[in-house]
């Protein structure tokens, strides 16, 4: 980590995900709902594959790739974010008033 203001937002950012999707998927499993819960850890397993393969054919994590593709194409990188938060949001609002 970089101790930079942008080092250590990008730590924090990612224990947040970490702990958040972690804490997700034991409430799923312990509370009876282990449909997601198996649905949420297959994703971060293919994330985390994903994320080792890239590192060991590339040299580089997904994270990496996007900070060139989004300084690269800032708009473009910056509207992928947002559609993609957008997206999650949806999915969130879809679960919450079912």
């Amino acid at each position: 980590m970089n101790l930079t203001p942008g080092g250590i937002a990008r730590t924090v950012g990612l224990w947040i995900l970490i702990l958040g999707a972690a804490g997700s998927s034991v409430i799923d499993f312990t509370q009876g709902n282990s449909v997601w819960g198996w649905f949420k850890v297959t994703v971060a397993i293919a994330v985390i594959i994903y994320e080792i393969g890239r590192y060991l054919t590339h040299g580089e994590t997904i994270s990496t790739k996007y900070k060139r593709f989004i300084t690269a194409q800032p708009f473009w990188g910056y509207m992928s974010l947002l559609l993609f938060a957008i997206a999650l949001a949806g999915l969130m609002l879809h679960l919450a008033v079912w």
